[in-house]
């Protein structure tokens, strides 16, 4: 759905992607740039002046300015720039457009309104094709932004620094008691070796404690990579998951200064059945937020 003045645009689009995720590709000035054809060297701040450099072939390299005006989490994104000369450095606000990124949650997805206002403001001269210009731009730009969200519902992806040596955090990953104490586990015993299915226990949250959970352990690296494949969120005694494909899931340890930067990544959404990957996708997206900063706590005891 689209809305136009003689001096505001509006595009809507249903985005097939949880709101936190719609969020994270808008205020991520890297995954920003990755969908709107730009590299960054700075994040977003709101009140940050800040430049990006084109990469679409046509115009490799040249500049894009633009001032960060809001970062409403996770609903509202704003910015703005100049239409009719981009390449300048926004030290005021004088002849810019206000760019506004407006997110709803709608059912398991999210309802995105793409808004630029105040064309009044650009040069006589040039506003009718700024304009004009700028309306199939973000059709073409909303477009890019649905593709990509579907890219990357196919991984989460969970960085933390975690303030103990990397030893340390390999222990908690990938020592199979380890690894129970913060991720609420009963393994039963049973160590963490490459192609061993483990069959094991919950015992966190209260309300799974003793489901059956099953891990299947794909490689274990000392000390910097712990994986294995798994059904997402199939805790239930029934139905049987065991015929659908897994997905992986990769701890990744690397030295930062004294301490150690993990890096959890889940990819293989994409092969769930469509019945069940967005839920499993959005529950397993904020388990991974939280098993994060369990490890991180339990680490540095």
């Amino acid at each position: 759905m689209e809305t136009t003045t003689a001096n505001t645009i509006e595009k809507q689009i249903k985005l097939n992607a949880p709101m936190q995720q719609v969020w994270e590709a808008l205020a991520d000035s890297r995954r920003f740039g990755t969908w709107f054809g730009l590299t960054f060297e700075q994040s977003f701040e709101p009140g940050r002046a800040i430049i990006g450099k084109q990469t679409d072939p046509a115009n490799l390299g040249r500049p894009l300015s633009f001032k960060v005006v809001a970062m409403e989490a996770p609903s509202r994104f704003a910015y703005r720039w100049r239409p009719h000369a981009m390449d300048q450095p926004l030290d005021d606000e004088r002849e810019t457009t206000l760019v506004e990124f407006v997110l709803e949650a709608d059912g398991t997805g999210t309802s995105l309104l793409v808004r630029e206002s105040g064309f009044e403001a650009v040069p006589e001269h040039q506003r009718e094709s700024n304009f004009r210009e700028n309306d199939a731009g973000w059709d073409h730009q909303t477009g890019k932004l649905a593709d990509y969200l579907t890219d990357v519902m196919d991984q989460i992806r969970k960085e933390v620094t975690i303030k103990a040596p990397i030893e340390r955090v390999w222990r908690a990953v990938s020592d199979a008691r380890e690894f129970g104490t913060w991720f609420g586990l009963d393994t039963n015993g049973q160590a963490f070796e490459a192609g061993r299915t483990i069959n094991a226990k919950i015992t966190e949250p209260p309300e799974y404690a003793g489901m059956p959970f099953v891990m299947i352990v794909q490689e274990v690296v000392a000390p910097r990579l712990f994986s294995f494949r798994w059904h997402p969120n199939a805790v239930e005694e029934s139905p049987d998951y065991a015929a659908e494909p897994t997905t992986l899931v990769e701890f990744v340890l690397e030295p930062e200064g004294s301490g150690t930067r993990l890096t959890i990544t889940e990819s293989g959404f994409d092969s769930i059945p469509e019945e069940r990957r967005a839920s499993a996708f959005r529950s397993n997206e904020e388990g991974w937020s939280i098993q994060a900063e369990q490890v991180r706590i339990y680490a540095e005891r």
